[in-house]
């Protein structure tokens, strides 16, 4: 028997024989099949097409009898995301509900040999795969627009007899794992384990590693997890969801989790974080979907983000039907020098009251204690307007007591109004109005009146040149959130630079204008 068939979907031949409606013997051949679009593939896997020949021999199923078949070939071309794979060879064998497949792939741009078995047992599919990956580069294959100029290498061995994720059981192992670039030193990341099972009391988890260690433990329903989290934010805010956006009460979590991070360096790499974590922190807690409620304790001897160093944090996060609850404490190293953080909320029934404190532990002080309170309201057009209120509070600059006014800050449809924010001292103060947004006609205002440069110096502890003097003007800030820039209009006072008088001084400045 010679079957043919041209299409704009590409071209299939198929010759052999077909006994008693069920013995196949065959050769198949693929012309540029567009595949992507016969299976409706989305994104990048869209315009896919492939060039095959294969053989195929077995019986296909009847009434009495389950397909039993065995394939062979070489895929002549793989085109996805506009990359080529050429001449790769494969096997594949279907024996009633068990499936096995073989492929082995060898490029300029990586090798991998992957064994996958998989079959269905009472009711539960099974799963065996064995893989080795060497130099293989995914981003220079388009398979991805992350890890450009990184190649892996690796086994993977993994057995599941239930690939149900919420009853997953089995074992994966990854053994050698290397990464390799064109720029940056080869990385040995070593060896990854996990290891999932049934118990009277739900699943137990654990996956082991130099850099990431995990245990959980009770009853896991992954689809619902981050609703479990949202849940109780929007049963205590709930006018910071619209209609549309809130989310049904979650089923099915009640676990306890313990996670160890013991080096970020390798996430750092891959995924271009800007966040280093040099030393063992733990994030632990439990989730419960049937009372709404949620712990979360995080330790963190020392983090840098984004060029912040950040050390000793400690975080406590509860959260309930009835109130969240969120504690932190830490220090920031400003200029080799520790300042004490501390940050508190309560929130409940779309009231939020928060205290924010700190404290530069010397000699000359730099602290604070400014407490705010705010209130959400929704608009069914515009959605969440958050009311805050900033209360009558103290600070200290370089042993002076200033005194905040009482403020509002206004939050709606991502503009952000400031009004009478107002800190002073004796006949010095700085006045703060207007609008944050992504326009260019909004603008927010700050007024500077006999502002101690000193005082500048000692809030950003920069010491390394001297200045002094006195400051009155104003600067005017626009497109804060779009592409900001600023105007300064001031003057300075008795300027001294490393302890020269320099006399008066007008100034003119901006920020972000070419």
């Amino acid at each position: 028997t010679n079957l043919q068939t041209e299409s704009e979907q590409g071209n299939v031949m198929i010759e052999g024989s077909l006994k008693n409606m069920q013995e196949i013997d065959a050769k198949i051949l693929l012309e540029n099949l567009k595949i992507g679009q016969l299976l409706n593939l989305k994104n990048i896997a869209t315009g896919t097409t492939a060039s095959a020949e294969a053989s195929i021999l077995g019986s296909l199923p009847n009434k009495e009898s389950q397909a039993k078949l065995q394939a062979r070939g070489i895929l002549n071309s793989l085109v996805f995301n506009t990359y080529e794979h050429r001449n790769i060879p494969f096997s594949a064998t279907l024996d009633g509900e068990a499936i096995g497949a073989k492929v082995k792939i060898e490029e300029p741009n990586g090798f991998a040999e992957i064994d996958l078995q998989t079959s269905k047992q009472q009711e539960k599919r099974v799963l065996t795969c064995l893989a080795t990956f060497k130099d293989f580069a995914p981003h220079k294959m388009n398979l991805t627009k992350k890890f450009e100029g990184e190649y892996f290498s690796g086994h993977i061995d993994a057995d599941f007899q239930n690939l149900d994720l919420n009853n997953l059981q089995g074992k994966l192992l990854l053994t050698g794992l290397e990464l390799n670039s064109e720029i940056n030193e080869k990385q040995e990341i070593g060896d990854v384990t996990l290891n999932s099972e049934i118990t009277r009391k739900g699943q137990h988890i654990v996956v082991q590693s130099d850099f990431l260690n995990i245990k959980a433990d009770g009853n896991f329903n992954w689809k619902t997890l981050p609703t479990s989290f949202i849940w109780p934010v929007q049963q205590n805010l709930p006018n910071l969801f619209t209609t549309s956006s809130k989310h049904q009460h979650p089923y099915g979590n009640d676990f306890r989790f313990f996670v160890q991070v013991q080096d970020t360096v390798i996430a750092k790499r891959l995924l271009g974080l800007s966040l280093h974590i040099p030393q063992k922190s733990t994030f632990e807690g439990t989730i419960n979907d049937a009372i709404g409620q949620n712990a979360i304790q995080i330790d963190i001897p020392q983090v840098t983000f984004s060029g912040q160093r950040l050390q000793n944090i400690n975080c406590r996060i509860e959260t309930g039907n009835t109130a969240l609850q969120t504690s932190l404490q830490g220090e920031r190293i400003m200029k080799g020098k520790p300042i004490l953080l501390n940050i508190d909320a309560y929130a409940k029934a779309d009231k939020v009251t928060s205290r924010l404190r700190w404290n530069n532990n010397s000699t000359k002080a730099n602290t604070g204690d400014v407490s705010i309170t705010s209130i959400i309201r929704n608009d069914p057009t515009t959605g969440a307007i958050v009311d805050a209120k900033i209360n009558n509070s103290n600070i200290v600059i370089s042993d002076t007591i200033w005194d905040i006014k009482p403020a509002t800050i206004k939050y709606h449809n991502k503009i952000i109004d400031v009004e009478n924010l107002c800190i002073s001292q004796a006949d010095k103060h700085i006045n703060i109005g207007g609008r944050i947004s992504n326009q260019a006609s909004d603008t927010l205002k700050a007024e500077l009146a006999n502002i101690d440069v000193s005082y500048i110096m000692d809030l950003v502890n920069f010491h390394k040149v001297e200045f002094d003097g006195s400051i009155t003007g104003s600067i005017y800030a626009t497109s804060v959130m779009e592409k900001p820039f600023a105007d300064a209009f001031l003057q300075v006072k008795d300027f001294t630079f490393n302890s020269a008088n320099l006399g008066n001084m007008d100034l003119y400045a901006n920020w972000g204008k070419q």
